[in-house]
């Protein structure tokens, strides 16, 4: 009963904060209604958000060693990889440059 009683007498104590209500309850309304507005919530149209495919590319300059060789046999796909970065790129499916 004593921790109910040092909870209950917190919260009355939190709730005659004046600057404790406006973080509680002010702060997230106000950035809930900024992010609506930032990103097009107001307009009418039924289009939606998009974003735009964004193209990266990754110079893989791991050339792997003795500790990747004897952990290999562990990670999943490891076998087909030469080095930690090929089989990050192998995961993730992104296309590197030759090296």
């Amino acid at each position: 009963m004593k921790a109910i009683d040092i909870a209950i007498k917190d919260m009355t104590r939190s709730f005659r904060s004046t600057f404790a209500l406006v973080f509680m309850f002010g702060v997230p309304l106000l950035l809930t209604g900024m992010f609506y507005f930032m990103f097009g919530g107001a307009t009418k149209s039924d289009q939606g958000f998009s974003v735009p495919v964004t193209n990266v590319v990754v110079a893989n300059l791991d050339q792997g060693g003795s500790g990747f060789d004897l952990a290999k046999a562990q990670m999943p796909g490891g076998a087909q990889a030469h080095s930690l970065g090929a089989m990050v790129l192998a995961s993730c499916r992104i296309r590197a440059l030759p090296a």
